[in-house]
């Protein structure tokens, strides 16, 4: 398998992760109190818009081929890393 798909398969996989485990985080949110999911829900949906936007991201890399794909690797990482950190705060308040 090449560079292009492993790297490719690597994001898709960290991407259904992090779908599966904001779907629980959301879950332990809606058992707490009113207050705390109120206090919380922005970051939600902020987790959710970056995992959107993660998912273009990822559409545009397949769309661009293997050809391109060393040129789009940098802007990707720091797209999983950026979503990797607040995501990991996120879960450190549960």
């Amino acid at each position: 398998m090449s560079d292009f798909r492993n790297y490719k398969e690597k994001f898709m996989a960290q991407i259904d992760e992090w779908e599966a485990e904001l779907d629980v985080l959301k879950a332990k949110a809606r058992k707490k109190a009113a207050n705390f999911k109120i206090e919380h829900q922005e970051e939600i949906d902020e987790l959710e818009e970056r995992i959107e936007k993660g998912k273009v991201k990822l559409r545009e890399f397949s769309e661009k081929g293997e050809e391109a794909w060393e040129s789009l690797r940098k802007n990707l990482d720091e797209t999983l890393d950026s979503l990797s950190a607040k995501f990991n705060e996120f879960k450190a308040k549960f």
